[in-house]
């Protein structure tokens, strides 16, 4: 019961809110935005009144595709010791052999190249948040088990080395 704006976040109706509201899931209602005002305007007088989160109303953002899509991947919700994990250096340190800093290294220009290390480091804290909560995942899938990097990060446990994946696929 949403529609999306131009740059993908969605937008939600009343009737969205609504069943939101009755079905108690109030904390996923604090996190969205809304098109209509009224209601959204009579739910923030009532939210005040009874001291909770009030919703807000849908905000239009005044950004190109590119630059809302690199202000996202600038802001990654994770501690600032993750943001400042130098991933090449982090990658190549788990490496054993010359054969894998090699097939890391290549990896890693890929990676650079596209940007990609901000999320890199976020899995890594993911990745560490999963395992000192006791949550399994999977051993991999798709092409990411094509990927030393992802493998050395602990995001698959399908060694491609061994499997002699080209890790090129992971990327394309």
């Amino acid at each position: 019961m949403y529609t999306t704006d131009e740059l993908g976040r969605p937008i939600y109706n009343a009737d969205s809110v609504r069943e939101a509201l009755y079905a108690e899931d109030l904390d996923v209602i604090h996190t969205l935005e809304f098109e209509e005002q009224y209601d959204i305007n009579k739910f923030n007088q009532f939210a005040d009144e009874l001291d909770i989160q009030q919703i807000h109303l849908y905000n239009a953002v005044n950004t190109s595709k590119l630059e809302y899509d690199n202000e996202l991947s600038a802001n990654w919700l994770m501690p600032e010791d993750y943001k400042s994990i130098d991933i090449a250096q982090y990658v190549l340190d788990r490496c054993n052999t010359n054969e894998e800093r090699q097939r890391a290294g290549e990896e890693l220009v890929a990676f650079a190249d596209r940007n990609l290390f901000p999320l890199l480091q976020y899995m890594i804290y993911l990745v560490d948040t999963m395992r000192e909560n006791g949550i399994v995942w999977g051993v991999g899938r798709g092409s990411s088990v094509a990927s030393f990097v992802l493998y050395v990060l602990g995001v698959n446990k399908i060694d491609p080395i061994k499997y002699e994946l080209d890790w090129q696929e992971f990327l394309r």
